[in-house]
Parts: structure tokens; sequence; C-alpha cells
């Protein structure tokens, strides 16, 4: 595995643990279709990840409303993965984006 792959492992695993933690649910979404939907586990998410260059992470709620998207793109600089994200998904993703202010600063 590259550092960058190493990397971006590192961001999403935090950020689909800390999702999940809030009984939030999981799809990944590639452009064209679902890879997955609606899961909570983690393994099974991470699994699906990195089948294109760039994918969305779909957040629904504990009921099952879409809530909102984490866009993702790959081989950048790995810490910088999380490329943009539905602002009401700010307060559920605190310690995802600590983590990646760290990574950042230490490159």
């Amino acid at each position: 595995m590259n550092n960058i792959l190493k990397l971006e492992h590192r961001v999403l695993s935090a950020a689909i643990s800390e999702l999940l933690s809030h009984n939030f649910s999981l799809s990944v979404f590639d452009g064209g279709e679902y890879a997955l939907r609606k899961r909570r586990d983690k393994k099974e998410v991470l699994r699906h990840l990195w089948t294109c260059d760039e994918e969305w992470l779909i957040v629904y709620d504990g009921l099952g409303a879409r809530l909102g998207a984490l866009y993702l793109i790959y081989g950048e600089c790995g810490w910088d993965v999380v490329c943009d994200y539905s602002t009401v998904l700010e307060p559920f993703l605190s310690s995802t984006k600590q983590l990646i202010q760290e990574l950042s600063n230490a490159r």
C-alpha cells in the first residue's frame, strides 16, 4: 500500500467510524451506480471504496433519510481525500477534521 493510499485509508476509516457512531448508515455511489446501499458495517463500506477516481459516501440518518454526502477524490495527497462534504455533517466529523488538519500540517 503506497503512502497516499495509507493516508486516504486512515482518513476514511476515521470518517466512517465517526459517522457510524452517530447511528448513521452509509452508501457508496461511484457516479454511475450504488456499489453499496445503506450499510452500517465499516469493513464492508471500506471494501466498496476505491473503485474509481472519485466517489460519494452518502450518509443517512437513523430513520433512513438522506442527510448529506462526502465527495471523495483519490490519488492526490491522501489527507485531502474528502474533497467536499455537506455542511450538515460538520458536527459529526469533528475528530476526522482534526485528523485531516494534523496530517496536512505534517506534510
